[in-house]
């Protein structure tokens, strides 16, 4: 049996990061190049600096690959209508802060 620390000194952090702030679950996926969405890099944008209507129209590009981009293809290929919707709203929201 797993003793009940490892849970919080392992995985609570982990879940604290960012669903627990509101943040959605595929925020993970995003976070893994683009940071909290306001850095922005040679080859990641800061996905703040898009509003909600083009932030969706981006995605959805990159989905059915009128943007080509291996790498941003493959994660918004993953991403469902609502989940794209979702990060929309909380990358909106983090610009608005």
């Amino acid at each position: 049996m797993t003793h009940p620390s490892v849970f919080y000194c392992f995985l609570l952090p982990m879940l604290a990061s960012s669903v627990a702030l509101g943040a959605p679950a595929a925020i993970t996926q995003c976070q893994q190049c683009h940071s909290e969405g306001s850095a922005s890099t040679e080859r990641s944008a800061a996905l703040t600096s898009l509003n909600k209507t083009d932030f969706t129209k981006k995605l959805q590009a990159y989905q059915q690959q009128v943007i080509p981009d291996s790498i941003m293809s493959k994660s918004a290929h993953r991403l469902s209508a609502k989940q794209i919707e979702e990060l929309a709203d909380y990358y909106q929201d983090l610009k608005s802060h």
